[in-house]
């Protein structure tokens, strides 16, 4: 591994849970076009832009633009706060790609992982506790590279751990968990969780039938996750971290095909999704029911929550990329 990055790399996990299956209603992972946040040592960023034309957009924990780099990388490519810097995670020439954002502007020497990658997981991890980036392996694994971010007081340097399934997934995810990070991944009608720090817990299967569902997105929190499903309605449910489906929902006005992000907040998962006229963010948490917090224009939501700031991205009526710092307390 190159000595310039090696330091903010704490392990790489497999999960052998099996190639995308064609046909399966969860195969298809987020649009590569749709914005991504992370959380940055004292602020956040997006990243955005067209393949071969990534932009990274930098910004203070108010809102405020700090600069905006460009980089000549696949429009799959990830943003994620590391220990120290800013990195980017990208799949190109059957390896998976990290290196940092140099103080110059260009990135450091590459570590690679994987065999053969065939596909990036839908989204990032990115908190100021750890980060993390998922891919689909051509023999039917699924693997993380994960580590510490920003806010970590110690970087660490233990090995990963590995988990085994004997079946094939269609569609798996990476996102934040508290301090930790939570995998799901789809197998046929099962949606599948666990919970990685150092190590993996538990595998289990959430009571959500998914059947000819979409996922739209997944957010979670400290022993619970919520995910956003769609088909002829959009909902949201509550789950623990055994699997049990503690309540679900219609997400108010959304549209049936409707976009979301979600992320953690302490307790809470923080939700932004797609409306007949724009966008909606609301609030969710174990005991039910949703609190709405902001509405404004706008497609395409992504979110990144840090120390009571919640940073939406989107595309205004143009297609440009858009920004808002709300302020949602621990």
């Amino acid at each position: 591994m190159a000595p310039s990055v090696k330091q903010w790399f704490a392990a790489v996990v497999l999960l052998a849970v099996g190639l995308a299956r064609a046909g399966d209603p969860g195969a298809a992972v987020d649009a590569p076009d749709v914005p991504q946040a992370a959380v940055l040592a004292g602020g956040f960023a997006i990243i955005d832009g067209t393949d071969g034309a990534r932009e990274v957009f930098a910004y203070d924990r108010g809102g405020n633009p700090k600069g905006r780099t460009r980089f000549a990388l696949p429009e799959t490519s990830r943003v994620v706060g590391l220990a120290r810097r800013t990195g980017l995670v990208w799949l190109t020439g059957g390896k998976i790609h990290v290196a940092t954002v140099e103080p110059d502007g260009g990135l450091s020497r590459a570590s690679t992982f994987g065999t053969r990658p065939t596909l990036l997981c839908a989204g990032a991890a990115s908190s100021t506790a750890r980060f993390a980036v998922g891919w689909l392996e051509h023999d039917g694994g699924m693997w993380i590279v994960q580590g510490d971010g920003p806010g970590a007081a110690i970087l660490a340097s233990e090995p990963g751990t590995i988990l085994t399934s004997t079946e094939r997934a269609s569609w798996c995810t990476v996102t934040p968990a508290g301090d930790d990070v939570a995998l799901l991944w789809r197998v046929g009608d099962r949606l599948f969780h666990t919970t990685c720090d150092r190590r993996c817990g538990r595998v289990t299967t959430l009571t959500l039938p998914l059947r000819d569902l979409r996922i739209a997105d997944v957010g979670c929190v400290d022993g619970a996750c919520a995910v956003v499903t769609g088909n002829d309605r959009t909902t949201i449910g509550w789950y623990t971290r055994a699997g049990t489906q503690r309540w679900r929902v219609d997400l108010p006005d959304a549209t049936p095909t409707a976009h979301a992000a979600l992320v953690g907040a302490r307790q809470h998962v923080l939700v932004a999704y797609e409306t007949a006229t724009g966008l909606a963010i609301a609030r969710a948490g174990a005991n039910g029911g949703l609190v709405e917090l902001w509405r404004g224009r706008g497609t395409l939501p992504t979110l990144a929550w840090a120390n009571g700031s919640l940073l939406l991205g989107y595309r205004d009526r143009g297609g440009a990329l858009g920004t808002i710092v709300l302020s949602v307390p621990n």
